[in-house]
């Protein structure tokens, strides 16, 4: 039984339908687990003192220690680095997958990607994750707002474009983005669009191979029956019922769509609390 197998399992690994599913799957992965978690844990950061009073105050205060300052400053590093080592390890993963590929999959990938790198917000993320890499952690500011003395004061994270046009290793296009804006200028909205647009592009991407591999993944599936009846000693007709039940039950989600990702900024909420 164990040659028999070995061999199905050979067979199957070296299926090219069997290949393409598990790297597509790798691409909705790297998508799902990592851009988009990384994407939502820095934005709920980022707009948590738009609705956090406390921390809003706690961000301008100087009068006591700056404890909480400090430590919310650490988290939204840390979130920062965590997001766009995240889409650099996406785009070095499309473009391994993407290598050598040639025709209509291809040639529009290649299109969509030149009119996504077309907006500011991509060449800077990407310089960015340079920047932290050769240089340092970008300095964080903050900016307060008390519209009324009795009301509410709201925060946005900051970067300060003097202190990251001290570093040479800018590109064109990410230079001229700092120098179009103001000293002091959002993080969130940046994070946000980059966010919006990697996805787009790279969801995009998996739907199409995807339905492109459909016909050759059906074909290994009959593989993958084939090595479930050895393994289960059951005949053919039992071992694809039992595969289509664990497939359903595996299954992996399809890839997070870009209408999930918030579309403006306010709508960042703080979480729910209940009553007692």
């Amino acid at each position: 039984m164990q040659a028999r197998l070995d061999d199905v399992q050979r067979r199957l690994n070296e299926h090219p339908g069997y290949r393409e599913h598990v790297a597509c799957t790798e691409l909705a992965r790297t998508v799902n687990a990592v851009l988009v978690r990384n994407l939502d844990e820095l934005l709920a950061l980022l707009a948590q003192p738009t609705w956090d009073q406390a921390l809003a105050v706690e961000l301008f205060q100087n009068m006591y220690r700056p404890d909480a300052r400090e430590a919310y400053e650490a988290a939204v590093t840390q979130r920062l680095h965590n997001y766009i080592a995240g889409a650099a390890t996406l785009v070095d993963h499309a473009r391994r997958l993407m290598r050598g590929r040639t025709g209509t999959i291809a040639e529009e990938f290649e299109r969509r990607k030149a009119e996504v790198t077309a907006n500011p917000e991509v060449p800077f993320i990407k310089d960015l994750r340079n920047f932290v890499l050769h240089q340092a952690h970008p300095f964080l500011g903050h900016t307060v707002r008390i519209l009324d003395p009795k009301g509410p004061a709201t925060g946005e994270i900051e970067l300060s474009a003097t202190s990251l046009l001290g570093w040479s290793g800018w590109k064109a296009p990410a230079r001229a983005f700092i120098k179009s804006q103001p000293e002091s200028f959002a993080l969130r909205p940046i994070a946000l669009r980059h966010g919006q647009l990697m996805v787009r592009l790279h969801n995009q991407l998996h739907n199409e191979l995807a339905e492109a591999n459909a016909a050759d993944l059906e074909d290994a599936n009959r593989l993958v029956v084939e090595r479930n009846a050895i393994l289960g000693d059951m005949d053919p007709e039992a071992a694809k019922r039992l595969t289509e039940a664990i497939t359903k039950l595996r299954e992996s989600p399809t890839p997070i769509k870009t209408d999930d990702l918030p579309d403006a900024l306010g709508s960042q909420s703080p979480p729910a609390t209940s009553g007692e």
